[in-house]
């Protein structure tokens, strides 16, 4: 192979969202418009619902929803494999976290524990649908229903996933949604909080009637660093030069180039919500969402027909475990979450024959010193934590290194698993991948 790999990462939106931000905050039409209320209403008429309310981030309307639905001091169950900040909003809405361990190949809540852990003291129920796989969803809602507890949905991973024609987030009394810098409708930052409950809907848009516009100077330093990304992960640019940078680091282990791609080192436990969070929608950011709506289907096919190569060609053994086979639209696969019991070899082989992938970032959050208070063994959880390798996806991720991928991990398996060596490596001389 002559040159590198394409990366790892792709922010959506385009150039397009680079120039329409900036051209609108400069003349100022960032903040004028009917675009919020416009986005709400498309939301409620492709979802099926009766109210759509635009959120600052998705963990703001996870927030808002659980502190209008549950007492002070009541439980919320909730997986621990998700950021460190959905925990905090948890606590900071008034509720306790209790952890519910996953399923091995999802990393999803396991409702069999979910039944075991539920009590009187429940208040809510939090389905996070990570990595775009859909949780078991109408087993959840049937435990909810069962015992009069209302019944949220994390979909931030997982818009455009649907069961049964039904969309991720219209199962429970309210669906959250991420419009974030990576999440396959980019706003930068945004969300969305779809409910049925009129009483929920106006309890949350009372609270957050008074906060101010997003800052344009956020969103602008959002923009500029989302461009410096967009640049390294340029094709040309990244295969002869930022791929090896980082190749060289991962492989040798040097800090300082790799925390440049490390993701959520805050891992610190917040009581209450932070005031820059208390932000609403712009409209120039409902216009960036409604231009991207009409390609959320057609990109939805272009991952789930990647994970299709990867569910029929990799090779599943005693340490790699593959997720659920796609099934119509039901997993959207925002990436493929390969689990590997060595991935630290795994992930060395990969780079070292030229591979960009990543380990997932996410922790056992049952786990973590900041939440030991909320402590309960998750052993699922921890593992897939642990072991969980990030293959791409992303609408302009080629064929071809979809297939490279594939042949390099059956490779590793193939080759007994060797522990990483980097002489063993270069003596083997390089892979054609």
């Amino acid at each position: 192979m002559m040159y590198g790999p394409q990366s790892r990462y792709r922010i959506y939106g385009g150039f397009s969202n680079y120039l329409s931000t900036v051209v609108e905050i400069v003349t100022g039409r960032w903040k004028t418009g009917s675009n919020v209320a416009e986005l709400e209403a498309h939301v409620c008429k492709d979802f099926g619902v009766s109210h759509a309310i635009a959120m600052p981030m998705a963990r703001v309307g996870i927030y808002l929803a659980i502190k209008h639905l549950i007492r002070e001091g009541q439980k919320v169950l909730m997986s621990p494999y998700t950021i460190a900040d959905v925990v905090n909003v948890v606590i900071a809405a008034g509720g306790t976290p209790c952890f519910v361990d996953v399923e091995p190949d999802t990393g999803n809540m396991c409702p069999d524990d979910l039944r075991k852990r539920i009590d009187r003291e429940a208040g809510a129920v939090l389905v996070t649908h990570i990595h775009g796989l859909a949780a078991e969803i109408e087993e959840i809602k049937g435990i909810c229903d069962q015992k009069g507890i209302p019944l949220l949905e994390d979909g931030a991973q997982a818009v455009g996933a649907r069961i049964s024609g039904k969309r991720l987030g219209c199962f429970g009394n309210a669906g959250i949604y991420s419009f974030g810098t990576y999440k396959n409708i980019n706003a930068w930052f945004g969300g969305m909080v779809i409910t049925s409950d009129g009483n929920l809907a106006t309890k949350m848009r009372e609270e957050i009637a008074s906060w101010p516009y997003f800052s344009s100077q956020r969103v602008l330093k959002k923009t500029f660093s989302a461009a410096s990304i967009t640049l390294m992960g340029w094709d040309p640019l990244f295969r002869m030069l930022v791929h090896r940078l980082f190749r060289y680091g991962f492989i040798h282990d040097v800090q300082a180039i790799n925390r440049i791609v490390a993701i959520e080192l805050d891992l610190s436990r917040k009581d209450v919500l932070p005031e820059h969070y208390q932000s609403r929608m712009t409209p120039g950011q409902g216009r960036l969402i409604l231009n991207q709506w009409s390609e959320l289907d057609l990109d939805t096919k272009k991952r789930i027909s990647s994970a299709e190569r990867y569910a029929s060609k990799i090779q599943a053994s005693l340490v790699l475990r593959k997720p659920p086979a796609p099934s119509g639209d039901r997993h959207v696969y925002t990436y493929y979450p390969l689990q590997c019991s060595e991935r630290e070899s795994l992930l060395k082989w990969l780079m070292y024959f030229h591979r960009d992938i990543a380990a997932q970032h996410l922790k056992n959050c049952a786990g973590l010193e900041s939440f030991r208070q909320f402590y309960s063994p998750c052993p699922e959880a921890e593992r897939v934590a642990r072991s969980v390798v990030l293959l791409p996806t992303y609408p302009r991720y080629s064929i071809e290194e979809v297939e490279a991928n594939i042949r390099v991990v059956n490779w590793f398996e193939e080759s007994g698993r060797p522990k990483f060596d980097l002489r063993k490596a270069s003596q083997m001389g390089r892979l054609s991948v």
